[in-house]
């Protein structure tokens, strides 16, 4: 307590010095002189008891998960146990304030927020509901014939930024269109080379009816280097251009 012995020296001295001196902090400090309306001595002694309190009762907290023993919240936060990555806030929030125990606490997914979302009904008419939740009961009654994913999937479908439509699950990803689309094509007398996969970029040739079903089978089935065409194909040049200009150069028959 040397700092508040000498009260001539502690009134000469700024709060944020005292504080320094002392180990508190100067909010503290500076919360029980001018928002408690005690003396400088007397607020530093109360600053440093309150602190001394708190100490003693993170000294006493026990803090264990599943038989083992963690120095902070943050290291549990970092554990294997964290299997939701619940974040070091809400933990301390859990285990502090709300008096669950550690495994509850990392038991205990965070529920997901109430987002308003706008649809594309089945029926193609536009609609807005305040939450996911709104959304997947309101489709549940008035699109009964529509089987939707399970509504965990479409809360984790959203959060990862998929469209709504596609993840409630009447809606076929944008990839499954475009194959859909090309899919058409090899219907109506179109030759596909390769196989039509989740995400491939096709490469379409009318003039001779032919799909190859990405670049790299475009490249290989031509006998050429696969990031060359890439990077022609990238700058703007058609399918149509490259096979033509390789013919001038003797490359294909």
């Amino acid at each position: 307590m040397e700092v508040i012995e000498n009260i001539k020296t502690v009134k000469e001295k700024p709060l944020a010095t005292l504080a320094k001196e002392a180990g508190i902090a100067y909010t503290t400090l500076l919360f029980y002189h001018r928002k408690k309306g005690f003396d400088i001595p007397t607020a530093i002694k109360h600053s440093i008891e309150g602190k001394q309190r708190e100490i003693a009762r993170k000294l006493n907290r026990k803090l264990a998960a599943h038989g083992v023993s963690f120095d902070s919240v943050s290291q549990l936060a970092k554990s294997n146990f964290n299997k939701f990555n619940i974040d070091v806030k809400t933990l301390q929030k859990r285990i502090y304030k709300e008096k669950i125990t550690p495994e509850e606490a990392l038991e205990k997914q965070v529920r997901p927020r109430k987002k308003p979302i706008n649809l594309t009904l089945p029926n193609g008419e536009r609609k807005s509901f305040s939450s996911i939740k709104e959304g997947y009961l309101y489709l549940q009654e008035h699109f009964n014939e529509i089987k939707l994913n399970a509504f965990s999937t479409v809360v984790e479908y959203i959060s990862r930024g998929k469209a709504v439509e596609v993840a409630f699950g009447y809606k076929d990803p944008e990839w499954k269109q475009n194959n859909s689309a090309l899919e058409e094509l090899v219907r109506s007398g179109y030759n596909l080379i390769g196989e039509l996969k989740p995400n491939c970029k096709a490469v379409i040739i009318p003039r001779d009816k032919e799909i190859y079903s990405s670049v790299k089978v475009f490249s290989k089935s031509k006998g050429w280097d696969y990031s060359n065409i890439s990077k022609r194909l990238k700058r703007g040049d058609s399918p149509e251009q490259i096979l033509d200009s390789k013919i001038k150069k003797g490359k294909i028959s």
